[in-house]
Parts: structure tokens; C-alpha cells; sequence
């Protein structure tokens, strides 16, 4: 099941179009956390780490703009964990990005518990990716009744 999501996530850059959000323009959102996406688009995962991290540090983001960075920045920390998980054979550190990606969907649902339908199947994968299946599946059923598209929320 979850080889299937990580096959689709990793098929190629387009696919990331369909799980990374822009950040909405606006004057108050600095241009790090467009350049987040950017990079996060372009599968260059640290470098949008770096960016995202410093468009989160930035006081004038707006709240949505906000859940929306922590949400791509949670993804670029899922992109990490597969490379060391499935390239590198680096469970430590694997383990280290998942938890830091797990960390990161929490904020996004907590900043915005209606507005990233995504990040509860994000946050579903990671729980199945642990082994904490019912509360995956719990999360992977709400994100599909939110608004996210089914083919990447739903396993079964």
C-alpha cells in the first residue's frame, strides 16, 4: 500500500505540481516562500527546507500562507525519508525526516484544520508509514472527504 504512494509521489517532478501548494501571493508573504515551492518542485528537497524554514520565521505570513509553507515543507521532509529510506538504506536518518515531516502536517492542520484537505493524507501516510493503521486510514478517509483527490489519498 504504501509503496504505491511513494511511487506516486516519486514517479517524476510533475507529480510534486499535484501535492505541493503554491503559496498565495500577497505583499506580505516573502519571496522565500514562493522559492520554497520552487525548489520543492524542482526535487531539489533541502534547498526548500532551507526556504520554507525561512519564509516560517518571517512575522509578516499570513495564516494561510503559513499552513500552506509548513505543508510543503512537511512534503520536502516525506521526499527525504524516501530517498534515505529506499536509496540511501539510512533508517536513522529516514527516521528523522518522517518525524520531522510528521511535526510539520500537524502545524499545517492546526493553523488551518479546513483549508489544506492534503495534509491529512499526508499526515495518513505517515501514520501508515509507522505502523498506527487505523488513525492512517482515519486521516486518509478525511482528507477524500475534505476535497483531496482520491488517487492520492486513498490505498485501497
Amino acid at each position: 500500500m504504501r509503496l504505491n504512494f511513494i511511487s506516486f509521489l516519486s514517479t517524476a517532478a510533475v507529480m510534486v505540481f499535484l501535492v505541493a501548494i503554491p503559496v498565495a501571493a500577497s505583499a506580505t508573504n516573502p519571496q522565500s516562500c514562493y522559492d520554497g515551492y520552487v525548489y520543492l518542485n524542482a526535487d531539489e528537497y533541502k534547498k526548500s527546507i532551507s526556504k520554507l524554514s525561512a519564509c516560517l520565521r518571517s512575522k509578516s505570513v499570513t495564516v494561510e500562507s503559513r499552513a500552506i509553507a509548513y505543508y510543503n515543507r512537511a512534503v520536502a521532509y516525506f521526499f527525504l525519508f524516501d530517498e534515505e529510506l529506499y536509496k540511501n538504506d539510512n533508517y536513522k536518518k529516514a527516521d528523522k525526516y518522517l518525524f520531522k515531516a510528521l511535526e510539520d502536517v500537524e502545524k499545517s492542520i492546526e493553523l488551518d484544520p479546513v483549508g489544506t484537505p492534503k495534509a491529512y493524507c499526508l499526515r495518513g501516510w505517515i501514520y501508515l508509514e509507522e505502523s498506527w493503521g487505523m488513525y492512517g486510514y482515519e486521516d486518509l478517509d478525511k482528507g477524500i472527504a475534505m476535497g483531496a483527490p482520491k488517487d492520492f489519498c486513498d490505498d485501497r
